[in-house]
């Protein structure tokens, strides 16, 4: 049965708890790992793209995951990585090198070491501030575990409550539910690497801080631009792909490309330079049966054979004509008979512009609540203010 991850911080774990209980929570915590990425905890895992993937790397696989019971998304990505697992899993538990693959962190410290041979430990990460938001950081716990008969090594994280560790009114604390590494050796000096994490930014602006798919790419890219690519043929799976007579076959609509005589007039095209092809039908024509040439910002020129030309005419002339309403212009008497706005577009903007500013930056609740009350209270005023209206008729009649 998985693990229930804890969705409230008044059920997170803390220091009161003993030793035996902290090294049973991160034991919990490696089973809700691999429950969460074999999809038996209810996960349902779909493929996606992002832009980084399609710009820089082709290797690297992205998947977003809908868990239930939790309105944040899960993500993963996985990657090969040319170094053996059990040298990568010694380099992923140094806190002192966590900056170096995951951009999202500022700085990390263990808090308290619970249990070392298990690797369970009490960590705080300090995340890296997206101006103008607010910075966020995170107090986890931390566990390892390899499995003796698929020599798999699992590293797993989620957040946890420390009294070395108190809330920073300077910062936001983050929730991370899950996160970590599984390690699947595929041969001496390669393995097969799957990075999760499932986190809640918290705060009002957190859409925009944690940017989690090209922040879960990033780091498996950097897993292999620091500990190198899988180079050797032995070290790869090997994968059934389709033979290659499939792949090099033409379509069935497109003729061969040795043909030397025009499709429609059947004159010689084997030399000279008056051999086309049709954009169309793509068919090869001579240039008297190709005389429409299509404009385009490539450097050849493209031709359309004269059949595929006057059909593509005969379907413009039978396209109805628009029957869309037209657009009355209104006349100056009109617009001055219409009753002037409460509101002039300068004021509206300004309150735009406030409104945004106070969601990024994040603002505790109190502060917030005054400060909405008092932008309120000064936007009505401004509204049913008589120099309100003065100006903003005075701004018609300019504009007239």
């Amino acid at each position: 049965m998985p693990w229930p991850l804890k969705q409230t911080k008044a059920d997170m774990p803390t220091v009161h708890r003993r030793q035996d209980e902290l090294v049973q929570t991160g034991v919990d915590t490696l089973d809700a790992i691999l429950a969460r990425d074999s999809g038996q905890d209810g996960t349902v895992w779909t493929a996606g793209t992002t832009l980084r993937r399609r710009q820089e790397s082709s290797s690297v696989m992205f998947w977003k995951g809908h868990v239930p019971g939790y309105t944040v998304d899960a993500v993963k990505a996985t990657c090969y990585v040319g170094c053996s697992a059990v040298q990568l899993a010694n380099k992923l538990k140094d806190p002192t090198r966590l900056r170096e693959y995951d951009a999202t962190i500022f700085g990390c410290r263990i808090v308290e070491e619970v249990d070392v041979p298990s690797f369970t430990t009490i960590q705080f990460w300090q995340g890296v501030p997206l101006f103008p938001a607010t910075a966020r950081e995170f107090c986890v716990l931390t566990a390892e575990r390899r499995l003796p008969g698929s020599q798999e090594i699992v590293l797993a994280a989620r957040s946890i409550e420390h009294e070395s560790v108190p809330h920073n009114a300077a910062y936001i604390r983050g929730e991370m539910y899950l996160t970590g590494f599984i390690l699947r050796p595929v041969g001496k000096t390669s393995c097969f690497v799957t990075a999760l994490r499932h986190v809640n930014m918290c705060g009002t602006a957190a859409p925009f801080v944690g940017r989690k798919a090209d922040d879960m790419v990033a780091i498996a890219m950097n897993l292999q631009r620091l500990f190198g690519k899988p180079t050797e043929p032995n070290d790869l799976p090997v994968t059934a792909v389709a033979p290659v007579s499939s792949l090099q076959r033409p379509a069935p609509h497109e003729p061969p490309p040795d043909a030397s005589t025009c499709a429609n007039c059947g004159k010689d095209i084997s030399h000279g330079f008056s051999r086309h092809r049709c954009i169309v039908c793509h068919h090869v024509l001579c240039g008297d049966c190709a005389r429409h040439v299509v404009k385009s910002k490539q450097w050849q020129v493209l031709r359309m054979c004269n059949p595929c030309a006057a059909e593509n005419v005969a379907n413009d002339q039978r396209t109805p004509p628009d029957k869309s309403p037209v657009r009355v212009q209104r006349t100056t008497e009109e617009i001055a008979a219409q009753p002037a706005s409460q509101v002039s577009p300068t004021a509206l903007l300004v309150v735009c512009a406030v409104a945004s500013l106070v969601v990024w930056m994040e603002w505790p609740g109190h502060a917030l609540v005054i400060f909405t009350v008092g932008l309120l209270s000064l936007f009505a005023s401004i509204a049913h203010s008589p120099s309100g209206c003065a100006s903003s008729r005075g701004e018609l009649v300019r504009s007239r």
